[in-house]
């Protein structure tokens, strides 16, 4: 059974990279496991590589194999003779010209050029000639290794992973405008599926899209790239070209569109990081918040123990388990301090008992410590979501009801945002909200907020339910359901167990979950069963196919359902729809890896909406 793990793949490919450069120059290739001879390195990097490495490994991790410090690529270094510099950066010939300056200056004893995403031979050339002119007047020329290390991407969790490239919605209400974002996007996906499935015959993905949409663009494209790389890999090995491949579950990676789903990316959510993206600022898997006059920064990761349990569950389910683990901690901690002051007459036991006491106590100190500045967002959350009364807004995205107009008008709390994103997420769908409740909603909001605001809001607002009532998705919207969880039937959960901290705001908050089917959740159940509507309308390419105009026809005879699977949203993701599919795939032996262009706050998606137009 394939479990994805693109986190993990992204690390290792790291560990490669840098192990491979200690090699070339004599050193151990596995400087982790041994001291034997460590090779000291400078990691170079350029800002786009720095955001895919940093929420993969510690500064720590990266000493522990011989980084002894990582700068920037486009900033002012000092010279260090007698390290390796290891560079990651983008192929361009802007790079390619910088690292040509520091050859020739001998800012590094050695060097190991890795680019983020394939060369091409342009840029390649380019950094000889530059090389060439530094170079002239010195009597030897530099060994200079150059790697494809496809890593333009950034892996946040074992089963999430964002391109970061901004803008994307914009741009996917007109992709034909946009030659080089098409060309970013697939580069993009192309190196995450290198990096999970490789460009090996067996494991060539399918891919899926819906026609006359922006992922269709991308998908074309990403379908040669992939090609591309199998007949280079196939040339490399002395096989006789790509072909199709019969008998075998190949993966599918299916391309959706933010345009096609916009009310998932726009409603209130209920789990712990999705709060934590909307009410606070969470990027990057770095959480920053503001609280009692303080700024306050947490790195929530793989390696936070607490977070990877509690991530994806409610609120008032967060605040009862870091009460209870709080409290098993420090009853743990006060059993390791009494053990310190133990029984005097056994000096021998006592000494044991001593060192194993000493041994536990600053693990348990560490894990406390996390513990609580976990207490502390979900208090700066909890104060966030009863100041705005966020859980009126959902229950009114959950269920058609008249308190619509009331939090629309001026004596409901929340702010503006958040009446906005309401009024999206009930306007988009036609048949939800009727003409003449949307002329209430927009009286309502020019009396409160003036006429500016709700032009501006409107137009996006039509626009939106244009482009939903022409989407070929409607297949799947009508399989869409929600049911009638309320926040009361959860109150109890808020109560229980709650910290001191948060035990006041939870009082008066219900808890925010709701059981639904999101779009994204359909479209794969869909699409790797090979069944419905959405199995029908969609695109098949096949990068192994013999010839483009046969290739629909070929794989269509030959596939069978899908065990992995990537999902990636073209024009923004978010938290929600990446909770969706894994708790809708817990208990399935199935991997489905979430990937998007980039992943949008809601309040981010609605500015973009509103000033798009």
């Amino acid at each position: 059974m394939s479990k994805l793990d693109i986190r993990e793949s992204t690390r290792q490919a790291v560990k490669v990279m840098l192990a491979s450069a200690s090699s070339s120059v004599g050193g151990n290739s596995d400087e982790i496991e041994s001291t034997e001879r460590i090779v000291w390195k400078v990691l170079v990097l350029d800002s786009n590589s720095r955001d895919s490495l940093a929420p993969l490994m510690s500064v720590n991790e990266l000493r522990r194999l011989g980084v002894a410090s990582h700068l920037s690529l486009e900033g002012q270094r000092e010279p260090l003779s007698d390290a390796v510099g290891v560079y990651l950066c983008r192929p361009s010939n802007e790079n390619a010209k910088i690292i040509a300056y520091d050859v020739a200056a001998e800012r590094y004893g050695a060097w190991h050029i890795n680019f983020s995403s394939r060369a091409e031979r342009v840029v390649l050339e380019a950094m000889a000639r530059e090389l060439a002119g530094a170079l002239e007047s010195q009597a030897s020329i530099p060994r200079l290794p150059v790697w494809d290390r496809h890593l333009e991407y950034i892996a946040l969790e074992p089963r999430l992973f964002t391109l970061g490239i901004k803008n994307t919605l914009e741009w996917s209400f007109a992709p034909d405008q946009n030659a080089l974002m098409i060309e970013r996007v697939a580069t993009g996906l192309w190196c995450a599926c290198i990096s999970l499935f490789s460009a090996s015959v067996s494991s060539m993905p399918l891919i899926r899209a819906r026609p006359g949409s922006a992922s269709e663009k991308v998908a074309v494209l990403l379908s040669r790239k992939l090609s591309e790389a199998a007949q280079r890999k196939s040339s490399l090995s002395g096989g006789s070209g790509a072909s199709i491949v019969t008998g075998t579950r190949r993966p599918v990676i299916i391309l959706l569109d933010r345009l096609d789903d916009l009310a998932t990316a726009l409603r209130h959510t209920e789990s712990y990081q999705s709060l934590a993206d909307d009410v606070l600022h969470l990027e990057r898997n770095k959480c920053t918040w503001e609280g009692a006059g303080q700024s306050y920064e947490l790195c929530v990761d793989g390696e936070d123990e607490f977070f990877a349990r509690h991530s994806q569950h409610s609120l008032p389910d967060v605040i009862e388990a870091s009460s209870q683990d709080l409290t098993a901690l420090r009853e743990a901690e006060k059993r390791v301090r009494a053990r310190t002051g133990g029984d005097k007459s056994n000096d021998e036991n006592n000494t044991t008992t001593l060192a194993d006491a000493v041994g536990e106590l600053p693990a348990l100190v560490e894990k406390k410590k996390r513990l609580e500045a976990h207490t502390s967002i979900l208090g700066a959350i909890m104060s966030r979501v009863v100041s705005r009364e966020l859980p009126r807004y959902f229950d009114a995205e959950e269920a058609r009801r008249p308190e619509l107009f009331e939090l629309l008008g001026p004596q409901a709390k929340g702010t503006v945002r958040d009446k906005l994103r309401l009024l999206f997420v009930k306007g988009i769908e036609r048949g939800t909200l009727s003409d003449e409740e949307l002329t209430k909603c927009e009286t309502l909001l020019r009396e409160c907020h003036g006429p500016e605001l709700s032009q501006s809001a409107f137009k996006a607002l039509r626009d939106a339910r244009s482009l939903h009532s022409v989407s070929t998705s409607k297949a799947l919207q009508d399989d869409v359901s929600t049911t009638g969880v309320t926040f009361a039937k959860m109150l109890s959960k808020a109560h229980a167990g709650a910290t001191k901290l948060v035990d006041k705001a939870a009082a008066g908050v219900h808890s925010l979950l709701v059981a639904k089917s999101a779009l994204a959740s359909r479209a794969v159940d869909d699409l790797m069963d090979l069944k419905g509507k959405t199995h029908d309308d969609f695109i098949l390419l096949d990068p192994l196919a013999t010839s483009w105009s046969s290739q629909q026809q070929q794989t269509h005879q030959v596939i069978t359902q899908h065990a992995d699977a990537i999902c990636f949203m073209v024009g923004g993701g978010c938290y929600a729809e990446y909770h969706a599919l894994q708790i809708a795939l817990a208990n399935s032996p199935r991997t489905v890896v979430y990937g998007t262009t980039e992943l949008l706050n809601p309040e981010a998606l609605l500015n973009t909406l509103i000033h798009s137009n």
